[in-house]
């Protein structure tokens, strides 16, 4: 199943979505089933990117050009989306280029057989389409261990007259990285198509429909970037990206949850199995970047069995927190849990009701306000003073709703008026 994903104490950019138990490996994986750009991980593109979320049949996502091949084959691996890039020109005019880059991942300090590998699908819109070897092609760039600077690692070409293969070709390209600075290595597809005709089948299985990359002990983070080139003939679709360790790790992580409450912040987590464990460090971040170290929580040690933990921040930040643990095996290696966010706390205003000034804490002083009404229209509207009291006696007797802050710092309250 495509959503079985595992993550074990990995931290890979701000990762926000549930954790789901796979016993000993973890799985970080972007299936293109959410919202765009959201999953386990995350990935961006720019505004003018020419991909697009696909789903169903080849046929019901490209124009009905009268040899776009195969039109049975689906567009996606499993699910029932993908991202592509199709070229509907059918006449080998301008190519289309769709770039994707995904979310920084540090790899688990101790992890070993650590990977990335995606479904790759290559199909013609007109003759001779699909990926070749000259202006339609599939490229894998990668940072590597926080650098900016993305070095091209694996490429996929096709044949002279363009490589047309769906995700049921057996064939892997594969490129092995020991150092941050790899050799480009180039693999040729076969094409799995036969004749021409939109009513053509593909006769073949010898397409490389996975790109698989390994990563050696040097490599301890990656960022990747996606590009896929498609001609005035070929469509292009990429699913099940997964970036993951075929190897066990300490601990075992299933669940992570951080909750808001009365001036404090709940830590809740819970481990299936733990070997060697010595600690947990409760992190804490104002931005997600810089964290700092606010509690420790002793480890099992070793434990085959469930078991749960919790930690309170009883002096939480104003904004917007995040939160991440630090799991410390007794030999001091160590790896970081996916990070958790929760929002800013809201001091409450008073008094409610108020005849004339309403007081806001002294925290949100210089920041933008609204007063609504029931209908939603703005009332008054301005910048809360200095002393954090805004005087409201224009208003008639009623209830009312402050907004203050903008974005995602945005808080609402409501009010009466007497």
């Amino acid at each position: 199943m495509k959503k079985n994903a595992a993550t074990h104490l990995l931290l890979a950019g701000l990762l926000l979505s549930p954790l789901v138990v796979r016993a000993q490996s973890f799985r970080l994986q972007q299936g293109f089933e959410t919202v765009e750009g959201q999953d386990e991980l995350l990935y961006t593109r720019a505004v003018d990117d020419p991909g697009v979320l696909s789903t169903g049949t080849f046929a019901s996502a490209t124009t009905t050009n009268t040899n776009a091949a195969p039109k049975t084959s689906n567009v996606y691996s499993e699910g029932t989306q993908a991202l592509g890039v199709v070229n509907n020109t059918g006449n080998g005019g301008a190519a289309a280029t769709s770039v994707v880059t995904f979310n920084n991942t540090t790899f688990a300090t101790g992890s070993s057989s650590n990977f990335f590998s995606l479904r790759l699908a290559s199909y013609q819109t007109n003759n001779n389409g699909g990926i070749d070897n000259s202006s339609a092609n599939f490229l894998i760039s990668i940072a590597y261990n926080g650098s900016a600077t993305f070095v091209p690692t694996l490429q996929i070409n096709g044949q002279n007259n363009g490589s047309v293969f769906s995700y049921n070709a057996t064939g892997i390209a594969s490129a092995t990285v020991n150092s941050t600075s790899p050799t480009l290595t180039n693999a040729t597809s076969q094409t799995d198509l036969t004749g021409s005709g939109q009513s053509v089948a593909l006769t073949g299985t010898a397409g490389l429909s996975t790109a698989r990359i390994n990563f050696g002990a040097a490599i301890t983070q990656i960022q990747v970037r996606v590009t896929l080139v498609a001609n005035g003939k070929t469509a292009l679709y990429i699913d099940d990206v997964t970036i993951g360790s075929d190897s066990p790790l300490p601990v075992e992580l299933t669940a992570f949850d951080v909750i808001r409450q009365n001036n404090a912040v709940l830590l809740k987590w819970a481990t299936a199995s733990e070997k060697n464990n010595d600690r947990f460090e409760v992190q804490r971040s104002p931005d997600g970047q810089k964290f700092t170290t606010i509690s420790t929580v002793s480890g099992s040690g070793t434990s085959n069995k469930a078991t749960s933990y919790s930690a309170k921040d009883t002096g939480p930040l104003a904004g917007e927190t995040y939160y991440r643990l630090r799991q410390v095996d007794t030999n001091g290696s160590d790896s970081y849990s996916p990070v958790r966010v929760v929002r800013a706390i809201v001091e409450a205003i008073y008094p409610s009701p108020t005849y004339e000034l309403l007081n806001l804490p002294m925290s949100a002083a210089g920041t933008p306000y609204r007063i609504l009404n029931s209908l939603g229209q703005i009332l008054m509207q301005g910048t809360v003073p200095s002393n954090g009291a805004v005087d409201v006696q224009r208003l008639t007797e009623g209830s009312y709703l402050l907004e203050t802050g903008t974005g995602r710092d945005r808080a609402t309250q409501r009010f009466v008026r007497r």
